[in-house]
Formats: structure tokens, sequence, C-alpha cells
């Protein structure tokens, strides 16, 4: 009687089980990074709220400024006339015509300080 099963030696084996699990880890670090982005979005938004709120903006400012900000996003997500338009080309944007950097804080030296303990307690 013939035998219909396929042997693997220890080395295949081992390449199978590591090959499948990269693409299992880097399917979960991919998901993990888009819920990452998505939050540090939304926590950046969140900052640029309370800035404008505390400035004396209200509902409607505030309504029109996040319907800016989808809009930017989306252009940002589609390009603008089949050219790319990215966080960075805005970054540069707002230091070439206002000299603002965005890139910078004042509390910067505060923050490397807490992630080389370890974040904040």
């Amino acid at each position: 009687m013939k035998s219909n099963y396929c042997t693997y030696s220890t080395t295949g084996l081992a390449k199978e089980i590591s090959k499948a699990t990269e693409k299992t880890l880097k399917e979960y670090k991919d998901q993990l990074y888009d819920v990452v982005q998505w939050d540090c979005f939304q926590q950046a938004l969140a900052c640029c709220f309370a800035a404008l709120e505390s400035m004396g903006w209200r509902k409607k400012r505030l309504t029109e400024f996040k319907n800016k900000v989808d809009d930017i996003t989306h252009l940002m997500y589609t390009g603008i006339m089949g050219r790319e338009f990215s966080p960075r080309d805005a970054l540069q944007h707002m230091k070439d015509a206002y000299g603002i950097d965005l890139t910078e804080s004042q509390y910067k030296e505060e923050y490397d300080r807490d992630a080389e303990k370890g974040g904040k307690k």
C-alpha cells in the first residue's frame, strides 16, 4: 500500500514555521502601527482644539476647523492633482511661510528625559 503524505526535514519545518511567524508578526505590526498612528493623530488634534478653545474659539469655529482638517487630511491621502501632499510638506510650509517649526517644542527636553526613564510615572 502506498502512502500519500509529505514529510519535512527538521530544517524544512523550521523554515516553514519561521516564514509563517514572520508573516503573522508583520501583519500584527502593520495593524498596531495603524492604531498607534490614528491615536497619535487624535491626541495631536485634541491638543490643537484645546489650544484654540483657550483662545476663545467655540463650537462654530471649532467645527469649521475640524472640517478643514478633515479636508486637508483627505488631500494628504489622495494627493493633489497627481502630486503627493504629505504631513512633511505641511510642516515645511509652516516653517517656510511663517517661521513656525512644528517639529520643535519648548518641552522637548522634558519629553526626552521622560522617554529615557521609560515614560511618565
